[in-house]
């Protein structure tokens, strides 16, 4: 269901994005997803696991679509479900639209670049 919130108003050439490898960031169509459609008490937990472990994975990591599809896909929609409650509480709801609209262009929609965002 979430999916089809994204593509009829995130994002107008959603279905060119998806069928694009060099375009399309799984974590942040799941990402979103499973923000959304899912909340905290699902995922908090499994984040939380890798905190206690300082074992946080990339903004990179997430953003190779075999890799956050891979074996230990789950965390990564959990991980990213977390960028996306970090982006609401702190920009709003608005810059979750424009992640999914401009699929995960940091400098065009911060002003900043992604490592300089995986820092905060």
């Amino acid at each position: 269901m979430v999916h089809v919130l994204q593509s009829r108003y995130f994002s107008p050439d959603w279905d060119a994005m998806y069928h694009s490898e060099l375009e399309w960031l799984g974590w942040v169509s799941e990402g979103t997803a499973t923000y959304l459609g899912h909340g905290q008490e699902i995922y908090a937990p499994i984040v939380m696991r890798y905190f206690q472990n300082n074992n946080l994975p990339t903004l990179a990591q997430l953003s190779d679509n075999d890799q956050f599809f891979g074996d230990d896909g789950w965390t990564n929609y959990c991980w990213a479900a977390t960028i996306f409650e970090f982006i609401h509480e702190t920009w709003g709801i608005e810059y979750v639209v424009e992640m999914n609209r401009r699929h995960g262009d940091f400098d065009g929609i911060f002003g900043f670049s992604q490592d300089e965002f995986q820092r905060q």
